[in-house]
């Protein structure tokens, strides 16, 4: 080739490229979304097939950028529906679809593939059209409009209670809250001592775990139990001692415990209680 040709050629060929600089398509980057890796879509076209037949279903769909009814002035001929953009992989998808008509709405719907079929398992509305996948999945994990935050969880406190029944008489019950676990979701211990004493100089109680409930010989000073959920869970009784600083009726009620439950399960620690009701009026 001439030399003064193959140098023009060559520098047509960089003139193109400064021009019209190419670029080397970038595979999209996978958005995370419920552990799963979805690749954006920005077509219905660029959907698996089977994902695409499920989501139209009996119901007409516009792709994106194609015109469909957006108010409420209905044109038999095009849809109600316009696709807007999605995320997938092979067993998850979430879908943005604009929903014309009287109430105009930007929906999105979580699809699940199971056994080789896709199946809807929520819709929700967000409150814009989602500008990419990213921007999708935060309007997903925001708080809904309206909704309420939720409640911080309550601390329970140890607490000591006046109680008296027709078969035992009159008695105390200290509930002392432990911390939650797995296997505990609710722990409690619960002390009664039989009567109502006072103990204003301290008093150290011994329990067996085996101490008989309804009266009798066995009844001994009271009784004291475990339970992994308060008031609901089975309770396990408990052999060991509570220590009493003092014990005096209005007054918070200081001490400490060293307990072996029946199934091998020690406890240790102190306690402030405060009264959690009035004495009642008759002891019997």
């Amino acid at each position: 080739m001439n030399p003064f040709v193959a140098s023009r050629a060559n520098a047509v060929a960089v003139a193109l490229l400064l021009a019209f600089p190419w670029r080397a398509s970038a595979a999209p980057r996978p958005v995370l979304w419920n552990n799963h890796s979805l690749i954006e879509a920005h077509t219905l076209k660029e959907l698996p097939d089977d994902l695409r037949a499920a989501l139209v279903g009996k119901s007409r769909l516009a792709d994106r950028g194609s015109r469909f009814n957006s108010s409420d002035v209905v044109d038999r001929n095009l849809p109600m529906r316009r696709f807007i953009l999605a995320g997938s992989d092979d067993a998850a998808a979430l879908v943005a679809i604009e929903h014309g008509g009287f109430a105009y709405s930007i929906e999105v719907f979580e699809y699940a593939k199971s056994d080789g079929k896709w199946t809807q398992t929520s819709r929700r509305v967000v409150p814009r059209k989602p500008e990419g996948l990213q921007d999708l999945v935060k309007l997903m994990t925001a708080p809904k409009p309206g909704a309420k935050a939720p409640a911080p969880p309550v601390s329970r406190k140890p607490v000591i209670y006046f109680s008296e029944a027709p078969w035992d008489g009159a008695a105390y019950s200290l509930e002392i809250p432990l911390e939650k676990s797995a296997d505990a979701p609710d722990p409690a211990i619960r002390v009664s001592l039989w009567g109502n004493p006072e103990f204003p100089d301290g008093q150290t109680i011994r329990f067996t775990g085996k101490e008989n409930t309804g009266g009798g010989p066995g009844k001994g000073d009271g009784h004291a139990t475990y339970q992994t959920v308060f008031n609901k869970s089975w309770p396990d009784g408990l052999a060991g001692t509570i220590v009493f600083a003092s014990l005096v009726k209005g007054k918070p009620v200081v001490g400490s415990y060293d307990f072996t439950s029946t199934k091998g399960k020690t406890f240790k620690g102190t306690f402030t209680a405060a009264w959690g009701n009035e004495p009642p009026g008759v002891i019997r």
